[in-house]
């Protein structure tokens, strides 16, 4: 894991200059069609793009210290480590190969010393990654050609919450969705349309309780 410097900027592996800016923490909205994905521009794709970005762009840099752990250790998290624990604990995955081999390499590296994960995918060698990587970081590229940015860890740690938050959110929805349809085929089955209305009902609570997180930013 990423070396925690104890202070309230994410760290990379090494140093920051000293004349750094802050900067606020945005999605590329330059990006409109990502060619890589071959996916249609919907919102889940839109969402799924904005959190994949968010590890490409930041992967390596720190935003949980001294996490405990059950066998009572403590762990750090970057960005990229972060997403991915949080998305396989509950079996989810993006619906792009590409994203998921990209998020899986980004955890992977993120204990290689100086891994950055913006130029570790900017040179990789599979072209669509490269090609993405390039889009996705255009413009935090261009801007450390003059000065290295100083990004605020809270920030940064609420921003990468919020779109994972996003992200569960259209799951829930698209498996509603999906109830909803078969519920309606349903109807010559009352037992079986019963039982599909509670998972329903069950799963409109949790795509609730997270709006409410995700207005508040709150991860619990």
């Amino acid at each position: 894991a990423a070396t925690n410097r104890n202070t309230d900027t994410p760290q990379r592996e090494d140093s920051a200059p000293a004349n750094t800016q802050t900067t606020d923490v945005q999605p590329n909205t330059a990006v409109t069609n990502i060619p890589a994905s071959k996916a249609q521009n919907t919102k889940e794709t839109v969402i799924q793009t904005n959190l994949i970005e968010a590890v490409i762009r930041y992967g390596e840099y720190v935003i949980f210290d001294n996490i405990e752990t059950e066998d009572g250790n403590s762990i750090t998290l970057n960005v990229a480590q972060f997403v991915s624990y949080d998305l396989t604990s509950d079996g989810l995955s993006f619906n792009s190969p590409l994203y998921n081999q990209i998020l899986n390499e980004a955890a992977e590296h993120s204990a290689d010393e100086g891994f950055e994960a913006t130029k570790y995918f900017i040179k990789h060698h599979n072209y669509e990654i490269s090609t993405l990587a390039c889009q996705l970081s255009e413009d935090s590229v261009r801007l450390s050609k003059s000065l290295e940015m100083k990004i605020d860890r809270n920030m940064l740690c609420e921003h990468v919450k919020h779109l994972i938050l996003d992200f569960r959110k259209e799951y829930i929805n698209n498996k509603m969705n999906a109830l909803r349809t078969e519920i309606g085929l349903s109807s010559d089955n009352p037992e079986k349309q019963l039982k599909l209305m509670a998972e329903y009902q069950n799963l409109q609570n949790i795509r609730n309780a997270y709006a409410k997180k995700n207005g508040n930013r709150i991860l619990g």
